[in-house]
């Protein structure tokens, strides 16, 4: 099973080849037949038809849990695909689910939620608003506007309230949508809003100065946040201590993005994710990538093999990179989306990790992360001697993971 088959099953054949066939009758828990990894598990009745489907962390215990529970229907059998990790299940799990249950599918997959930041300079009166992206499922959307991904409503809305204060947007839109002919709130007084409701500013310039918010999001605002420091010390240097302090003030603001729950935001036009997970077998590690609604299997490689590694971590980059966001997302991109960000956000203690691509991460960090996967010594060698993690091809299992 190929990469892109694994992420666009599209007929039953291709399901039947995901689901390795394990049918005896279902009886008891010690029942050999199934094994106590991750993996996903569907219950059939006697004429085959899918009674309920699941990822789970132990599919025997799932099994004998469901057997004796037949509010469900009656269970005659089973098909179990087994996974190493929970993040490979319930990706796995996401695609059958809507292939194979396309009626009650989506109901299973709304716990995987995506939180975004919109903030479009082109908008009447430019203005952030939190979107959950399931509610704009299937609209039009310029991916290049929205910033995120946030574990929850409340984390995008500190989101937008940093991007307010760092970058003194104007934080009373109906005032704006009165440019410029309002009358300016507080923060003009107070030096924190060059006022482009009143016409002090115009609306060009404040355009400009939005679109600078979505030029900062590419990389997290690493760059933004550089960049305002050497003028807070320039400040500094001149004597201009007023001017330095409300510099700071900014930087403290756009500084919320390295925290938790703010650290991973993007453009969602930037927004890729490589994940490094165990591949079920000592020394080994499993590639997956995640852009633009998309999730892709890649290879199992040597973990203790920098080559390896940095090879395979390189090709997914660059097809995340390369892959570029449709303008209008359907509803199972979206729910790969919100099943990304789950994890991506997650506390739970894993030997899966995800990584944004966008800037590329530490090549130690890669190595790191597929020998924390594979199991083996942490010590992490220093990478190849002029190597970058590129897309040439690995030195990986010649059977594609999946």
């Amino acid at each position: 099973m190929t990469p892109d088959d694994a992420n666009a099953a599209g007929s039953d054949a291709a399901a039947a080849a995901m689901l390795a066939t394990i049918a005896p009758p279902v009886a008891t828990s010690d029942d050999a037949a199934f094994p106590t990894t991750p993996a996903v598990v569907a219950l059939l009745d006697a004429d085959g038809a899918v009674v309920t489907i699941a990822a789970t962390g132990d599919a025997r215990a799932f099994i004998a849990r469901r057997a004796t529970d037949t509010t469900g229907g009656a269970v005659t059998h089973a098909r179990v695909a087994p996974c190493a990790s929970m993040f490979e299940a319930d990706c796995l799990f996401l695609e059958l689910a809507a292939l194979l249950t396309p009626e009650s599918w989506r109901h299973a997959a709304d716990r995987w939620r995506a939180w975004f930041v919109r903030l479009d300079p082109a908008d009447h009166a430019p203005a952030w608003k939190k979107h959950d992206l399931r509610d704009i499922a299937g609209a039009p959307v310029r991916p290049e506007t929205f910033i995120g991904p946030f574990p929850d409503k409340h984390a995008a809305a500190r989101a937008g309230r940093a991007i307010d204060d760092g970058f003194d947007l104007c934080r009373e839109p109906p005032r704006l949508a009165q440019a410029p002919n309002a009358i300016a709130c507080p923060y003009k007084e107070m030096g924190r809003c060059p006022a482009p409701c009143d016409g002090s500013e115009t609306m060009t310039s404040f355009r400009t100065r939005v679109a600078s918010v979505l030029a900062g999001a590419r990389d997290g605002f690493e760059r933004e946040i550089e960049i305002r420091a050497g003028r807070i010390r320039q400040h500094a240097t001149a004597m201009e201590f007023e001017q330095a302090a409300a510099e700071q003030d900014r930087v403290d603001a756009i500084a919320q993005f390295t925290k938790p729950s703010l650290r991973f935001a993007r453009t969602f036009a930037d927004f890729g994710v490589l994940a490094i997970l165990p591949a079920g077998r000592a020394g080994w590690a499993r590639v997956m990538a995640h852009a633009g609604g998309a999730t892709r299997w890649w290879y199992d490689v040597h973990a203790a093999s920098p080559d390896a590694a940095l090879d395979a971590a390189g090709q997914a980059m660059a097809w995340a990179e390369r892959l570029a966001p449709t303008p209008a997302l359907d509803d199972l991109s979206v729910r790969r989306i919100g099943l990304v960000c789950s994890h991506l956000f997650s506390r739970r203690k894993s030997s899966a990790t995800l990584m944004p691509i966008s800037p590329p991460p530490d090549e130690r960090e890669v190595l790191r992360a597929a020998r924390k996967a594979a199991k083996i010594d942490a010590d992490v060698p220093p990478p190849p001697k002029g190597r970058r993690a590129t897309g040439s091809e690995p030195e990986a299992d010649p059977e594609p993971s999946r």
